[in-house]
């Protein structure tokens, strides 16, 4: 789970390998952050992720139902993660996450901030992951004010 993955040691790489593109103050701050963050990210109902889902790999019931028949690639995660960030910032974001609540009684007393928190968080992870720390420290003062709105 994406709590598991997100580690002190990999954050603390980033800063030293950033040295003074980096602000110290605010990588401080996310590392003490860092287990209330990974807590609130437990405590976020779980979604069932299938990456690219294509036309064969669905099938068509006879009543116009469509289901998914290739199950190879999926996962379970906190709602949110891989969510693109720029998805984030649309217009559209606040209206999608009250439709997938409408749908899922678990998600309707979930805040936007909470959901972005995960998406920002899976983002940050996958960059530090791929060595892109410069992009990743991007991210941290997004994941902060996050953070602190919950």
């Amino acid at each position: 789970m994406l709590w598991h993955r997100l580690e002190q040691q990999s954050i603390i790489r980033m800063r030293d390998l950033l040295d003074r593109l980096a602000d110290p103050a605010a990588v401080a701050q996310l590392l003490t952050r860092l287990n209330d963050i990974k807590q609130k990210l437990r405590f976020l109902p779980l979604s069932l992720t299938v990456p690219d889902i294509k036309p064969g790999m669905l099938w068509k019931a006879g009543n116009s139902e469509y289901f998914l028949i290739n199950w190879t690639r999926w996962s379970i995660s906190p709602i949110g993660e891989k969510l693109p960030i720029s998805a984030l910032y649309e217009n559209t974001f606040s209206y999608s996450l009250e439709f997938i609540a409408s749908e899922r009684e678990d998600i309707d007393k979930i805040e936007p901030h909470e959901v972005q928190l995960s998406a920002l968080i899976s983002e940050f992870d996958q960059r530090l992951q791929r060595a892109r720390y410069a992009e990743a420290y991007a991210l941290v003062s997004k994941i902060l004010f996050a953070a602190k709105r919950g």
